[in-house]
């Protein structure tokens, strides 16, 4: 039954797994993850357009409000009785004097901010932020007259019209983005505007490694190499006293654990950061539950032209007209580096001549990978230790 609902309705599928599992942060990462591999874009949080529960949104599916870290369910179910009864909100000085300020506190309004549910209204997030204090100083005050009876419904129209001219926002520039994929990742347990990988993800799809999610095909104690982020890192003392790490490693697709021992921790640490984009090369451990990798090197990728590797180019017979061979000697020179580049001749039989160049070294770079590509077509070369 539950493959028929996958299969049939996967929009309603995920959205009621990811709404079961909102408060486990491991299962919300596998699930979003598995809406990305079914082509189901997860939207961030909105104050005007999310419900309690995970929902679908077209062909799209939209974060819960109840999801967001230090948000309770009162809380929310009290804005969205809020929006219900008098519309959307229009900026976040709107929406602080139309709530209750006793059950949405400061705290909340924060997390809210910082997860991007305010994205859709006046201001960024780094504006909103600040403009909390004004917005909740100005709305109690709003609110404790009204209580007070010293509003009436008219004069509670004409203070918030008389507010509305008075919003402003500090004129300050947004937080850079990863920054703000940070705060999404600490109150939303996933990243969902953009992925720390994704300015990366030319060279990390060109470099031969591994991908997370297919290590789970693998044998156990088999070589791999990965390339990820550093989510989390765990340090301990081993039996003798010597300082070893667990850190999880995420990419584009899922994550893993990381068991850095003692003997390589020293060596290795100063790479072992937060948000640190690495090469992890180890063993795979699969009698572990869940599986771990069990490192020998933790290198930051940046290092990978600091260290000679193999281009190698896929030549098929059908593309080896003179012209496009002149046209690709002249793009390997015009990137030059310290990367041996082989050349790969197949024909239609399945043959492969393959080929050293003796004079070409090159860098791996987003724009040689964009222009071979152009010339030859798409995963026409990679880089490899071998």
């Amino acid at each position: 039954q539950t493959a028929y609902l996958k299969a049939n309705y996967p929009l309603e599928f995920m959205a009621a797994l990811l709404t079961s599992e909102r408060e486990n942060t491991d299962k919300l990462i596998l699930y979003t993850n598995e809406c990305r591999r079914m082509g189901i874009e997860v939207l961030p949080p909105d104050i005007n357009q999310s419900s309690t529960k995970f929902i679908v949104a077209g062909d799209k599916i939209r974060f819960g409000l109840t999801a967001v870290k230090n948000v309770g369910e009162a809380a929310i179910s009290s804005v969205l009785k809020v929006r219900e009864k008098e519309g959307e909100f229009s900026s976040i000085f709107d929406f602080c004097r139309r709530v209750d300020l006793r059950t949405v506190n400061k705290r909340i309004i924060e997390s809210l901010v910082k997860c991007g549910a305010f994205d859709s209204l006046v201001g960024n997030r780094s504006q909103n932020l600040v403009a909390i204090n004004e917005a909740t100083e100005e709305a109690s005050q709003v609110q404790a007259d009204r209580e007070r009876g010293q509003l009436s419904f008219f004069g509670t129209l004409e203070k918030r019209g008389e507010s509305l001219a008075k919003e402003r926002f500090p004129e300050i520039e947004e937080a850079p983005q990863s920054r703000r994929l940070a705060w999404e990742k600490e109150l939303l347990g996933i990243y969902v505007s953009g992925h720390p990988l994704e300015k990366y993800q030319k060279k990390i799809t060109h470099y031969l490694a591994n991908s997370i999610y297919d290590l789970s095909g693998m044998r156990d104690r088999e070589k791999i190499r990965i390339v990820g982020v550093i989510t989390t890192i765990i340090q301990k003392k081993d039996r003798k006293g010597k300082r070893m790490a667990f850190f999880t490693l995420e990419d584009l697709e899922s994550e893993i654990e990381v068991v850095v021992f003692s003997s390589l921790y020293e060596e290795y640490a100063s790479y072992i950061k937060e948000g640190g984009l690495v090469l992890v090369k180890g063993k795979l451990d699969t009698a572990s539950t869940p599986p771990k990798v069990i490192a020998q090197e933790v290198l930051p990728f940046s290092r990978i032209e600091d260290v000679t590797h193999n281009l190698h180019i896929n030549l098929k017979e059908d593309r080896l007209e003179k012209e496009k061979l002149v046209r690709l000697k002249e793009i390997l020179c015009s990137y030059k580096g310290k990367h041996n580049t082989y050349l790969h001749f197949s024909n239609k039989g399945g043959e492969e001549t393959i080929i050293r160049s003796k004079s070409i070294k090159v860098g791996f770079t987003d724009s040689l990978i964009s222009e071979v590509e152009d010339l030859l077509g798409s995963k026409s070369l990679w880089l490899s230790e071998d």
